[in-house]
């Protein structure tokens, strides 16, 4: 569920990778379902009746499949809920649990993860464990990244020095004047750029990169 600026509804948004209408044959590409919802509505969806990652379910919707998005939308109707009564469904269900993955020489095995539609690696950044994603499933772009993601690690002391200055030259400020917790006295800043812990890095296509930070309570608990 996701809403903007001062909406007072949710838009509540989900997808099947693949589905049907009654008594059709399945069609293997997604359909993306929403409906503008109230927060009660939303919770209920969400916690009562569950919708749930690899989960077969019906619904009753308006489906438009030619539009401006280029793929099946639809407008929600009812959510009837779990149904395990048609049996293509229940095996596609059941592949996509199977675990997508590649390896590669210098990071290890990278998994999909669907939800996000990224592949995913544990791998070392000096002497942490950390992360690696790659925000993309084509096999082209990922060859791209994993070159761009080489040079990075290549120079992974100067980058580990260079990223926790600037979060600390941009945050110390911030934490000192507006963050600080009772009987919290303010940071010096290499105290604050102990507090950071290196969790993940985000690598894109275009040769850009994020790294994302444990923020050791800093702010609470929001990442940096």
């Amino acid at each position: 569920g996701g809403r903007n600026g001062k909406e007072l509804n949710w838009t509540l948004k989900f997808a099947f990778e693949a589905w049907k209408y009654s008594n059709g044959e399945i069609q293997n590409r997604k359909l993306t379902i929403c409906k503008s919802v109230s927060n009660e509505e939303l919770r209920l969806h969400v916690r009562q009746i569950k919708i749930r990652p690899f989960d077969v379910i019906r619904i009753r919707a308006r489906i438009a499949e030619q539009n401006s998005f280029g793929s099946p939308q639809g407008l929600l109707v009812e959510l009837v809920g779990k149904d395990i009564s048609d049996a293509g469904l229940n095996q596609f269900a059941l592949k996509l649990e199977e675990p997508v993955t590649f390896e590669d020489v210098r990071f290890g095995i990278f998994t999909l993860d669907r939800r996000l539609n990224l592949y995913e690696a544990k791998t070392s950044w000096g002497s942490i464990n950390i992360g690696l994603s790659l925000p993309t499933d084509d096999r082209e772009e990922i060859k791209k990244i994993l070159t761009q993601a080489y040079l990075l690690w290549d120079s992974r002391e100067s980058w580990s020095d260079r990223i926790a200055n600037y979060a600390t030259t941009k945050l110390l400020g911030l934490k000192n004047k507006t963050w600080l917790g009772e009987d919290e006295t303010e940071l010096s800043a290499e105290q604050f750029r102990s507090k950071m812990k290196l969790e993940s890095i985000s690598m894109e296509p275009n040769g850009d990169f994020e790294f994302w930070f444990d923020d050791g309570d800093l702010f609470w608990g929001h990442a940096i």
